[in-house]
């Protein structure tokens, strides 16, 4: 990981903070630890240079998560979006864990307390005001696709971008 992606992601003004290969925190508080500040972030991967990022979730950085876990059950997407109604194909904000899992991003909504939620379905979790993921790093958790800027669930482009160096128009 190089010191360049990671400050990629404050100069955007992202907090984040390190965390182990098996997605754990390598800060006493965790999520609670995440910072944009240059300084504390050179600290961090100074001390944990083989550090994934987490990036916290929720209004902290304007991101909601749908995490679907599809190495434990391939059909949860599918089950997910009949049950919605919806379909997240082409979404253009996701992320390929490195389980092979997805990570769908959209905007926070304003007004709103969304509160992370393990179990929310079979297989799927909600990554909001209390949780972080693991963000995209080019190298263990990829970019499946890149986001279009009008898109509109669109999060900052930034946070899947600037470490997948996609060029946005």
């Amino acid at each position: 990981m190089t010191i360049d992606k990671i400050k990629a992601y404050a100069l955007n003004e992202l907090k984040i903070f390190p965390c182990a290969k098996d997605k754990r925190p390598l800060t006493p508080h965790g999520f609670k630890d995440a910072t944009s500040d240059a300084d504390k972030i050179k600290s961090y991967w100074r001390e944990h240079p083989q550090a994934l990022i987490g990036l916290a979730t929720g209004e902290v950085n304007n991101v909601v998560v749908l995490d679907f876990d599809l190495h434990k059950d391939g059909s949860c997407l599918t089950q997910f979006e009949t049950e919605f109604k919806l379909s997240l194909e082409g979404h253009p904000y996701k992320v390929r864990t490195m389980n092979g899992g997805l990570h769908f991003y959209f905007r926070y909504p304003k007004g709103y307390d969304i509160r992370s939620r393990n179990g929310f379905r079979s297989s799927v979790d909600v990554k909001a005001n209390g949780g972080y993921v693991i963000a995209a790093d080019g190298e263990t958790y990829r970019l499946d696709g890149a986001p279009s800027p009008d898109h509109a669930s669109g999060v900052r482009t930034s946070t899947l971008a600037v470490a997948q160096n996609v060029e946005i128009a």
